[in-house]
């Protein structure tokens, strides 16, 4: 059986967060309690702890960002999806959070 998920709503401008939120580190080692398979575990714990590198992410990128999301599948390497708006292309980063490697893949309309 195939499915269409279709979502609306508005967009919203990317904005900085607060200078005085502050969030607990999270320890990698932490177990991850709302995941069915150690696998999908694996999965969320690489979004818990890229947190700090989704909000730099979202400042630096602000003026550009167009849309950020995660592109996870279960036995492949996690993806950050950053979509930019204008031609200038940013190199794809690599880097490793909690042992896992992870993507961050930046799309911009010159690709």
């Amino acid at each position: 059986m195939n499915s269409v998920l279709v979502a609306t709503g508005a967009a919203m401008a990317a904005e900085a967060e607060p200078p005085g939120r502050v969030d607990s580190v999270l320890d990698c080692s932490t177990p991850v309690l709302d995941a069915d398979t150690p696998e999908k575990a694996k999965l969320l714990r690489v979004q818990y702890g890229a947190d700090a590198i989704v909000r730099q992410l979202r400042e630096t990128y602000a003026p550009r960002l167009e849309g950020l999301f995660w592109k996870q599948t279960e036995g492949e390497e996690s993806r950050l999806v950053l979509r930019l708006t204008g031609d200038e292309p940013v190199e794809n980063e690599r880097m490793t959070v909690c042992g896992e490697p992870l993507t961050v893949e930046f799309v911009s309309r010159a690709r």
